[in-house]
């Protein structure tokens, strides 16, 4: 879903690099953008992705090709924000963990990845990160269909979605052999990183079946 981070202008870039632009709020995403490739993906259609650079805030200008799949695995804190996406998942699954461990990985990743001191990441945390949590990212654990306790830690549930996509899948499409490539591949997306950074349909997507018949979105 950080793919999908609004164009900036200038004025809003000179707030962002003062950690005082509200990055954790659903107007700071191009949900309209965001809409519009997920649904050609769900059709099996390949689609062009726009990078987010964190350094700079801004789209770079090469995007990246997602092709349609499946098995479509969609990741974002704000994923259950708009209404329209919504309607879209097949499947919605809210991934909790410890406040504490969110606090020091936001730490690590910004201050390791995108070039950030700790004075910054604090207070964009408090003003934005935290109340953000709290009323939007928090209440919209009513609407997952699943709520993972413990993050990617949890093998068990997420054995449980493993199986439920299978089931979904053979039920549809009668695929009687998809179930160890779908269990391969989720598992391999799920489990080894960490699911509040990772991206949109990337490189971790499963393919099942021909292409162009269709997906089942998979929301974390």
């Amino acid at each position: 879903m950080d793919s999908f981070y609004k164009v900036l202008d200038e004025g809003q870039q000179a707030l962002a690099a003062r950690s005082d632009y509200n990055f954790d709020h659903p107007d700071a995403f191009d949900f309209e953008l965001l809409v519009s490739v997920l649904r050609k993906l769900k059709k099996g259609k390949s689609v062009k992705v726009p990078v987010y650079d964190f350094t700079t805030h801004s789209r770079r200008r090469e995007w990246k090709t997602v092709y349609g799949a499946n098995v479509i695995v969609f990741e974002g804190i704000l994923a259950f924000a708009n209404k329209e996406l919504l309607k879209l998942l097949d499947m919605k699954v809210f991934v909790d963990t410890d406040s504490d461990i969110r606090l020091v990985r936001r730490l690590q990743r910004d201050i390791m990845e995108r070039g950030r001191d700790i004075v910054g990441v604090i207070k964009q945390y408090h003003k934005f990160v935290k109340p953000a949590f709290e009323q939007y990212i928090e209440p919209s654990v009513q609407v997952a269909d699943i709520v993972v306790p413990r993050g990617g830690e949890n093998s068990v549930a997420l054995d449980l979605i493993v199986q439920h996509v299978h089931s979904q899948l053979e039920k549809v499409r009668g695929w009687r052999r998809a179930g160890s490539w779908v269990r391969r591949g989720l598992l391999t997306a799920l489990h080894p990183v960490s699911l509040s950074t990772a991206p949109l349909c990337d490189s971790r997507q499963t393919r099942v079946g021909k292409q162009g018949w269709g997906s089942t979105l998979l929301v974390l």
